[in-house]
């Protein structure tokens, strides 16, 4: 194997995904969310293991997604979140794939698609409260549900929405306000509507106000705390990622030579410089250049010199006895008690920690273990 990998923690996983259904309570489902990889963590076993775990539904962004999850033999309920092009409804009726709805074109491909096949295809229309990126408006939602609802071969699963801004309070509570009217507009127009959802992971966290009928936890579910989760949050998460490599080469620079492309950094003293063998393609952001740091032997050690493809540079002079082979941990806990987390990442890179998981390449092979607290093996 690759002296480079992804540690992912799948007890930590199922222990966050417990706490946060603990969190909801039993009337309110939970759609796991995994788009991206799984943000980073694998799509297929996180799958299985979100379904094994209780998740009502698991949740991606394409249906290129669902598709994977198809093939690999996840039969669970899949959503897709995207607002996907007409040509692509039969896909979504062959897999038995729930899709979001926003557009009567693609509504009506669907509904032909499952006439064709004599199966139902289940929708969620999707109501833009304030997001303003995809979905009919409040006002628009009674009339256009009620269209979707009498095409044949479509079944309402649920009229959902997207929270713009968990860290306004008052815009939050007003786009709940506009989804639950929208509901009770479209139940007016002679509609069944089965189920509401909302919430993404801050505002799960934030406002019991948001879980409605589902909730639909992201990054939550991984453990990484984003910004928007504010200072105090109501349950403890467990990281499920750490990135490791081991150092193939250590070397001495004399003080006053440059390292690595550019010579942006120059060295202030004699240094001992070691090689970890990942770069920008595997996902580790090159803006971490000069900025970042790794953890090794239970010490921090900064990233010098700009971030290359498939390498960077650390600055070992103070960690005392690094060698070839020596493990570094480049995200997450070391074993040694030291650790590097996304968030410190993503404040050295200006981004949220969503991008920091989720970049991580397939070069880098994932290793499932079942430890809840990752130990540095």
């Amino acid at each position: 194997m690759r002296p480079a990998w992804v540690d992912i923690d799948l007890a930590a996983f199922r222990a966050n995904l417990a706490a946060i259904r603990e969190w909801v309570g039993p009337r309110c489902d939970v759609f796991a969310v995994i788009k991206a990889n799984a943000y980073g963590h694998g799509l297929v076993p996180i799958a299985r293991e979100a379904l094994a775990g209780g998740a009502a539904a698991v949740g991606v962004a394409l249906i290129e997604e669902a598709l994977e999850l198809r093939e690999s033999g996840v039969s669970g309920p899949i959503l897709v979140f995207g607002a996907p092009p007409p040509e692509q409804a039969e896909l979504f009726v062959a897999a038995g794939i729930d899709a979001t709805v926003c557009t009567m074109a693609f509504a009506e491909a669907l509904s032909v698609a499952a006439v064709a096949r004599g199966v139902p295809s289940r929708v969620h229309v999707k109501v833009n409260t304030g997001m303003n990126r995809i979905g009919v408006t409040a006002e628009q939602a009674p009339s256009f549900t009620a269209e979707v609802a009498r095409l044949p071969g479509l079944q309402l699963a649920a009229l959902s929405s997207h929270i713009a801004s968990s860290d306004n309070a008052e815009f939050t509570r007003h786009q709940i306000d506009l989804l639950r009217c929208a509901a009770a507009a479209v139940r007016e127009a002679g509609v069944s509507v089965p189920m509401l959802h909302i919430a993404a992971s801050s505002p799960m966290l934030r406002y019991r106000e948001t879980h409605l009928d589902a909730v639909r936890p992201g990054i939550a579910l991984y453990g990484v705390i984003s910004r928007s989760m504010g200072a105090e949050r109501p349950i403890q998460l467990q990281p499920v990622m750490a990135i490791r490599a081991r150092i193939p080469h250590v070397f001495d620079v004399p003080a006053g030579a440059p390292v690595s492309y550019g010579g942006t950094f120059v060295t202030e003293r004699d240094t001992r410089v070691a090689v970890v063998p990942v770069g920008y393609t595997d996902g580790i952001d090159r803006r971490l250049s000069n900025r970042g740091r790794v953890s090794v032997r239970g010490q921090s050690a900064p990233i010098i010199g700009r971030v290359c493809m498939d390498q960077l540079l650390i600055d070992v002079t103070d960690v005392r006895g690094v060698a070839q082979g020596d493990q570094v941990t480049l995200l997450g806990n070391d074993g040694h008690g030291g650790s590097v987390d996304a968030a410190e990442h993503a404040a050295h890179c200006d981004t949220v920690v969503h991008e920091i998981v989720s970049r991580i390449g397939p070069r880098m092979p994932r290793v499932y273990h079942n430890a809840l607290a990752q130990d540095g093996r």
